[in-house]
């Protein structure tokens, strides 16, 4: 049986475990650890830029739809099931289209987050390089 739901399943866990990994980073910018933030970075941009390049769901949803139209069509091939199966094709194919649409969407404010939590560590770790350390040695 044709599983609608499997591939924005798929899409919502992928952008879950990215919006997880920005929190893990903005932790570590509250506790100070900018090299831990750094390196959580570069992996979150990896993955939103696996993900941007992943057009996989709208693909999924016109198989599944097309499953969908030869299961749901009358007795006839060329009157029921080959006419629905392109009909819930093509609806799929739009429906993963909007997802896909969303799916960026989400991708290019989650880029941008971290385009901002990216500008923050660079501040961060500018403030710290301009104050002179202290060694705890008295001044006299």
């Amino acid at each position: 049986m044709a599983d609608l739901q499997k591939p924005i399943r798929q899409m919502e866990q992928n952008l879950g475990e990215v919006s997880r990994e920005i929190l893990r980073i903005e932790a570590h910018l509250r506790r100070g650890e900018q090299r831990a933030a750094s390196a959580r970075i570069d992996g979150a941009r990896q993955h939103l830029g696996a993900l941007q390049s992943d057009y996989d769901t709208a693909m999924q949803l016109t198989v599944v739809g097309a499953q969908l139209g030869l299961m749901s069509g009358g007795g006839n091939w060329l009157r029921g099931r080959i006419p629905a199966a392109i009909l819930f094709g093509v609806a799929g194919w739009m429906y993963g289209q909007s997802l896909s649409s969303q799916q960026n969407h989400e991708l290019e404010e989650l880029s941008a987050h971290l385009d901002f939590l990216e500008s923050q560590l660079d501040s961060s770790s500018s403030d710290s390089s301009d104050t002179p350390s202290s060694t705890g040695s008295p001044a006299g």
